[in-house]
């Protein structure tokens, strides 16, 4: 994503939120050293570079092991949590992980694939794909029933709705991970006789489809508290007060929050997860107020009429 000035400017949204990770707002001047001059300028948060002094984001060995390899050691720590051009490799080092695991493997019998063992291999429009494969081309035909639990997963006693869900991972799985067909089996012919959680390739595509969707789960409740991060300090929403109850506003006024970026737009589930952390942290009356829409290509559109409200 990049910075949609565009539509923070030309519609007055508060907010812009950006895969670069260098959101916009608009911001009274009477908060700034430039107050005398009046009106409201857009400043740029560019929260990306948040705690990297590592204090308070919840690091795991996986994100350690992706900041020491990248261009940035050290750098923009917020970003490589929300991001997409780091979450599938976030799930590629999981899934490494698992296949490596000792003194038995936990995936894929030990096995791994040339795209798996590189660096970045695993795109995040990869683990869109799995989540799609799980929800199904109607999500009617499912529901919402979940997954079953890994310790108490039967192959045999598996729903019909539930059996076609992780047929679909499979496909994903072999096709983008590069195993052959025969690696990746929905028998229940041991596949992983070492380990009697790898009694059927079920398992192993709930784990997969279980660790894309921690990461990206991650990523959008992180993304909702920056949101509510800027909704709190600009005034527009507070925290529970000590009862947990949210204060109550009259304003029923939309804030405009302009996004960009293909997690926002296409990864399943990302906006209603993001607008889950949005609820507890500003209230559910906030939450609805909250009118996130898309804005394409808005950097340097955004730049031009900025420049030109200021000649104006």
């Amino acid at each position: 994503m990049a910075p949609t000035s565009k539509t923070l400017v030309s519609k007055e949204k508060l907010h812009t939120y950006s895969l670069n990770c260098s959101p916009a707002k608009i911001k009274k001047l009477a908060n700034s050293p430039i107050a005398a001059k009046g009106g409201q300028m857009v400043v740029n948060t560019e929260w990306g570079a948040f705690n990297n002094c590592r204090s308070h984001l919840p690091f795991t060995p996986f994100d350690n092991a992706l900041d020491r390899l990248s261009i940035n050691p050290l750098y923009q720590a917020f970003e490589k949590f929300i991001s997409g051009m780091y979450l599938g490799e976030i799930t590629r080092n999981i899934l490494i992980s698992l296949i490596d695991a000792s003194p038995r493997p936990l995936l894929f019998c030990g096995k791994s694939t040339p795209a798996l063992n590189k660096h970045y291999g695993l795109d995040t429009s990869v683990m869109s794909q799995i989540e799609e494969a799980w929800e199904g081309p109607n999500r009617s035909l499912s529901g919402n029933q979940p997954a079953p639990e890994f310790a108490k997963f039967d192959a045999t006693a598996l729903p019909p709705n539930i059996e076609k869900k992780l047929e679909r991972i499979r496909l994903v799985v072999v096709k983008q991970f590069g195993f052959h067909d025969s690696e990746v089996t929905l028998k229940d012919a041991a596949v992983c006789p070492i380990h009697p959680f790898s009694s059927s390739a079920h398992i192993v595509c709930q784990i997969v489809r279980w660790a894309c969707s921690l990461v990206a789960r991650r990523a959008a409740l992180l993304s909702g508290v920056a949101v509510a991060t800027i909704l709190i300090q600009t005034g527009r929403a507070s925290f529970a007060d000590e009862t947990g109850k949210f204060p109550i506003c009259s304003d029923m006024e939309k804030i405009g929050v302009g996004v960009d970026g293909s997690l926002i737009e296409h990864y399943p589930n990302y906006e209603r997860t993001l607008r889950e952390s949005l609820r507890s942290l500003v209230g559910e009356g906030i939450e609805k107020r909250v009118d996130i829409g898309m804005a394409k290509d808005g950097s340097g559109v955004g730049a031009v009429i900025s420049l030109g409200d200021s000649k104006s």
